[in-house]
């Protein structure tokens, strides 16, 4: 389908903007080359670039979505562009061609930060598509070991909630862009932000910990 008729037939909001059908999941876990990404869903993205992004409105691109422990490949094209101040600007995305079992990869890092590979078994047992490998044949590189969020966090697989709120807080205030501004402080912020945002989530919670024992 072209840009063209993409914007024809889509659903709007009140002002122009190109809506997604699919539900939205807000995240700071992932990135791709063009910037942070604020929220993804099944359909598409979007993103927070620093200075102009080197895209057009319009533009198909190659893109590779990073959790910091997986990557998948994918196609998207750009729909909106608008200026955050004086050098931000967020990009709205649309995915390309996405299979079913590629879509499911990628609500599941937007769930979890990190892709979920019996949901997208159940989507290739559906006929929808082979689970590790994207549309156009290329492979989804996911290594199905999932990160140790407990260790992260320096707590036991038994810790409750207060002690995960502790564990995340005592670390972040050590490793905070504020307060240590190495970019291996940053890196680690990140890393902690991810393992809290798993953690402390009782749904995520239980959905990583029977992925570890599986």
């Amino acid at each position: 389908m072209s840009f063209s008729l993409f914007k024809k037939f889509s659903p709007r909001r009140p002002g122009g903007r190109v809506m997604r059908r699919a539900e939205r999941h807000a995240t700071n876990m992932l990135s791709c080359h063009l910037g942070r990404v604020i929220d993804i869903s099944a359909t598409g993205m979007q993103l927070q670039c620093e200075g102009k992004p080197p895209v057009k409105l319009g533009q198909i691109v190659e893109a590779k979505l990073d959790s910091g422990h997986q990557r998948i490949p994918i196609r998207a094209q750009v729909v909106w562009i608008r200026r955050r101040g004086l050098k931000a600007f967020r990009l709205g995305m649309r995915f390309v061609n996405i299979s079913r079992s590629l879509q499911a990869a990628v609500e599941s890092l937007g769930k979890f930060g990190y892709i979920d590979l019996e949901a997208a078994a159940k989507a290739r047992q559906q006929k929808f598509g082979d689970p590790y490998r994207a549309a156009q044949g290329r492979a989804i590189n996911a290594s199905a070991n999932l990160p140790d969020y407990y260790g992260i966090l320096g707590i036991s697989h038994e810790a409750a909630a207060q002690d995960i709120k502790r564990a995340y807080h005592t670390l972040a205030r050590k490793h905070h862009p504020d307060v240590a501004r190495t970019e291996a402080d940053a890196a680690t912020f990140l890393r902690i932000t991810e393992a809290y945002e798993v953690l402390n989530d009782a749904a995520k919670r239980k959905s990583y910990d029977l992925r570890r024992a599986g």
